[in-house]
């Protein structure tokens, strides 16, 4: 079976790209130098403070670290599922060829 190679349109990143990038950067970077988020009168209490607070102070890099893998893995999941764009006329001619290649069942022989 022919292995076609992965031909993406446009490698080039785009402004909605690079703003994506910028704001994730600025969060996860700058969010750690804000420091502790100080107790006001309304904040809750109990064991979801108690969460909470060792979430974002005792395991705030591997807090920070799961999130930037999970974002890197999404990114990913939407490089990989994009397709490049196929006029019609092309499609034709790549399925013309894989008929007289024998590749693809016309369904005329069962």
């Amino acid at each position: 079976m022919e292995h076609l190679p992965l031909v993406l349109a446009s490698t080039r990143p785009t402004w909605p790209d690079i703003l994506v990038f910028a704001a994730s950067a600025a969060v996860i970077l700058v969010g750690p130098i804000q420091g502790p988020i100080t107790k006001g009168s309304g904040a809750p209490s109990g064991e979801v403070a108690q969460l909470g607070k060792r979430l974002f102070t005792t395991y705030l890099f591997a807090f920070e670290a799961t999130a930037a893998l999970l974002v890197i893995a999404v990114v990913g999941a939407v490089v990989l599922a994009r397709r490049p764009a196929v006029s019609e006329s092309e499609l034709a001619a790549k399925v013309a060829s894989r008929e007289q290649d024998g590749l693809v069942d016309t369904g005329g022989s069962a």
